[in-house]
């Protein structure tokens, strides 16, 4: 700046307006002017007072004497007033969300600060409606009436209003909150259903619609078994639910259940009993466990049976009321399956001779080969015909390699044996005694050598039995699954199978052992039958049995007998 053209404005002056230019034209010199030039009253306008100096310079090629400035100032016109705010609604305003035949109403208001309070409502978890915006204020003593409609199932339930936008500057005059200052459902005012929100959260209420819930029907499994018994079951709920226990045969499946479905909505829980019946008659009961009576019908805990079915027929005789604690019953019958399996055996072998016969069993396993686990090798001297019975012995040796032998009906060019697919197989048997780390194998072999898949009808893994299914993974890598039965393998026992096309059920004595419906091999199969002795890393079968001070132990076989599958 050329500093000659001020030399009329006092020393004092001259810095004041040296440092208004320097700091531009803009609001911040308006602030910085009104702080260092002195204000006659009413307070000049600086920023209108310092742009005509600059467009009096730009004009005339000088700058303004301090007289001319003052002069702009006098003829600036005086600033308008700022209008007044405008006051808020009186009542507030009404918003309705939602829809259905409930009414939930809200009342809302709140302390405004740089803007009004915003909040979303949700009931039971559910947001109905958008982002709300608050309009009444607090300190009026008015609210926003929110009405949020809906259609919510008797007994409680839960109303969220959550404050979306707080915000603070330091005084309580400087602070927006939200309030909830009343809530009603359906007309009826919601007791203590207030809250000051002076903090972003939520805020819930409960509320409750009355009459009678009718819950979902409960539907729940017991038991375990090839055989399938549905129950459907309602109540008359009264202060609690219904309680019981159901019997089959005398014998408890399940622990203590409870009722859901109310008898009125028509709905029943079914209540899948699983087991493995034999044929003939079976008794069901169900025993009521709670009964309460209020002294009408509307206080009346009650139980219903409404039917039941077994594997997939309806039972008839089997709705039951239960008005009282006690126990019902009704009776189903299962019936053995007709025409899967002939009648008689196509194929037997009883063993009454004093010779294995070489035509039955083509392979008898032998040559000394050692198994592949080493504990045991094969010899064809174990396996001989006595008394009616087939024997393979098991026998240790001095080395602590076991020796023991095996039978197999798979066919070669000299003898026919037996090959099948499909078919019942039963194999009445006995060891002389249980030994953990040795005993029986008893199963089918694919003919073709193409292993997996085997089914084991027996194998006796730490002295108990075991039923066993492999099959080839999607990579030929083994799969298996095994169910293990307790058993007395010193006794006489008829270990059955039952194979068809989509299922395979091991039996014991004719009762069912396990069912399996996946899986199942459909290729030829032969019978084995073999002694088998576990290595000391085999855990899985009990390690070895060299410890257990047995060194000889006899498997009996007293019949094999195949019964041809006819569909």
């Amino acid at each position: 700046m050329d500093m000659s053209i001020t030399a009329d404005i006092p020393v004092r002056r001259q810095d004041n307006f040296r440092l208004l230019m320097e700091a531009g034209t803009g609001p911040e010199a308006t602030s910085f002017a009104s702080e260092q030039m002195p204000a006659p009253a009413p307070a000049p306008d600086w920023y209108a007072i310092s742009k005509a100096v600059l467009e009096f310079y730009e004009a005339h090629g000088w700058w303004a004497s301090w007289e001319q400035i003052q002069e702009m100032q006098a003829s600036q016109p005086a600033p308008a007033p700022a209008p007044a705010p405008a006051p808020a609604p009186p009542g507030g305003v009404s918003t309705t969300i939602g829809s259905g035949a409930d009414s939930l109403v809200l009342r809302i208001s709140q302390d405004a600060w740089q803007g009004s309070a915003q909040y979303t409502v949700s009931v039971d978890g559910k947001q109905i409606g958008g982002v709300l915006t608050a309009v009444a204020i607090h300190g009026s003593g008015n609210s926003d009436t929110i009405t949020i409609k809906g259609d919510w199932g008797a007994g409680d339930h839960t109303v969220t209003v959550r404050f979306l936008n707080d915000a603070w500057g330091g005084t309580w005059d400087t602070d927006r909150n939200l309030h909830v200052d009343g809530l009603s459902f359906n007309g009826q005012t919601i007791a203590d259903a207030t809250a000051n929100l002076q903090w972003e959260g939520p805020a819930d209420f409960g509320f409750t619609k009355t009459g009678q819930a009718a819950p979902s029907p409960a539907a729940q499994t017991v038991g375990s078994g090839p055989d399938t018994l549905v129950l459907r079951i309602s109540q008359d709920a009264y202060l609690e639910d219904a309680q019981y226990v159901i019997r089959v045969d005398g014998k408890q499946i399940g622990g203590t259940l409870t009722a859901r479905a109310l008898h009125s909505s028509g709905l029943s829980d079914t209540i899948t009993v699983k087991g493995d019946w034999a044929a003939g008659p079976h008794k069901v009961e169900v025993e009521f466990l709670n009964d309460t009576w209020g002294g009408t019908w509307d206080t009346d805990r009650n139980l219903y049976l409404e039917g039941a079915s077994y594997n997939g027929k309806e039972v008839s005789g089997a709705a039951l009321s239960l008005f009282s604690s006690g126990a019902q019953s009704f009776t189903f019958t299962d019936v053995a399956p007709a025409g899967e399996f002939a009648s008689t055996p196509s194929w037997a072998e009883e063993f009454n001779g004093n010779h294995l016969s070489r035509s039955s069993f083509p392979v008898l396993y032998g040559g000394g080969e050692v198994y592949r686990n080493g504990a045991f090798q094969w010899d064809d001297r174990q396996v001989s015909v006595q008394d009616g019975s087939l024997h393979i012995a098991i026998d240790k040796q001095a080395n602590g390699v076991w020796k023991t032998g095996g039978i197999s009906t798979t066919p070669n060019q000299w003898n026919p044996g037996l090959e099948f697919t499909y078919g019942k197989v039963e194999i009445m048997a006995k060891l002389s005694q249980e030994v953990v780390g040795a005993g029986a194998c008893f199963l089918l072999w694919p003919t073709n050598g193409d292993w997996p898949p085997e089914v084991d009808i027996l194998e006796t893994p730490k002295g108990d039995g075991m039923f066993n299914v492999h099959w080839a993974g999607p990579h030929g890598e083994d799969y298996y699954e095994p169910t293990l039965f307790d058993v007395d393998l010193a006794e006489w026992h008829v270990y059955g199978l039952e194979w068809t096309p989509d299922r395979l059920t091991m039996t014991l004595d004719g009762k069912v052992i396990a069912t399996r419906t996946a899986h199942i091999p459909h290729q030829d199969m032969a019978i084995g039958l073999q002694g088998h002795v576990g290595a000391a890393w085999e855990e899985w079968y009990g390690g070895s049995p060299n410890g257990s001070g047995v060194s000889h132990i006899d498997i009996a076989v007293d019949y094999v007998r195949y019964y041809e599958y006819i569909g």
